[in-house]
């Protein structure tokens, strides 16, 4: 009888450890309002306030990239709640400071270079926001004008229709109906490079011989934080983040 009892706690406790890697939603940190007025710029220059601008779930929890978990390996800085990687229902993670969700998004462009050399701009911003998926990964989208857009990366089914989301033929630009109900990685990569000298279709110098990241990847990922979620990380938080920084190879995990 003891040893049944034994054999209970024991699975229950193994349960308990794997439910608590996932977050109920709403997630929320505790210190996100004070990290975000202290490291955030809104897109017109003043200051980030928690109680007058619009915000994404993911500052709540800390997650300036707005990034998912790995597979593999938890990203570095989320143990909100676990030591496997704190994270919501749908996967994105919750960083117990903002600093290593920058962390995160240096080795994420690390990883889109040495596994699936990606180089410039535009390529990261590819696999980043696919030309084949809607805005918000909707099964459906409508633009402007009321049309109805539909994703072609998970299947022919879905691709059916007179709006489909698809990268253009060579030396054509997506319309602009396009670009308001899909992905458009050309306009993501001209924002990623805003304020550089390198164009969307030239190689990114992002880490040095020593692995460290350059000045030009602080920059890509604070046009990248504007693009995306309407703010700017400030000099600060970017600044923690490269010295905080270590090299992360999830995806070479077994």
């Amino acid at each position: 009888m003891l040893k049944r009892a034994c054999l209970f706690l024991i699975a229950f406790l193994a349960a308990t450890v794997s439910l608590s890697a996932q977050v109920l939603d709403p997630p929320e940190r505790e210190d996100w309002c004070r990290h975000a007025e202290r490291y955030l710029v809104r897109s017109n220059g003043q200051p980030f306030s928690c109680t007058t601008a619009r915000f994404s779930r993911c500052l709540r929890m800390n997650n300036y990239g707005c990034l998912k978990q790995p597979g593999r390996e938890p990203y570095s800085g989320t143990t909100f709640m676990t030591r496997r990687g704190a994270r919501d229902s749908a996967g994105h993670a919750i960083f117990d400071h903002p600093k290593w969700s920058i962390v995160a998004m240096m080795n994420v462009y690390r990883r889109y270079a040495e596994q699936l050399g990606a180089r410039s701009a535009l390529q990261i911003a590819e696999i980043y926001s696919p030309w084949c998926d809607t805005l918000g990964s909707l099964p459906r989208k409508s633009d402007g004008a009321g049309n109805i857009w539909r994703p072609s990366c998970r299947g022919s089914a879905q691709a059916s229709g007179s709006f489909v989301c698809r990268k253009p033929p060579p030396g054509q630009a997506p319309s602009a109906r396009q670009c308001q109900a899909c992905n458009c990685p050309s306009l993501v990569a001209a924002q990623m490079t805003r304020g550089t000298s390198f164009g969307p279709q030239e190689p990114l110098d992002l880490f040095d011989g020593n692995e460290r990241p350059t000045e030009l990847l602080l920059k890509v990922i604070a046009n990248k934080m504007l693009q995306e979620q309407g703010v700017r990380p400030t000099p600060s938080l970017l600044e923690e983040a490269a010295s905080s920084y270590r090299v992360q190879r999830w995806w070479q995990r077994s």
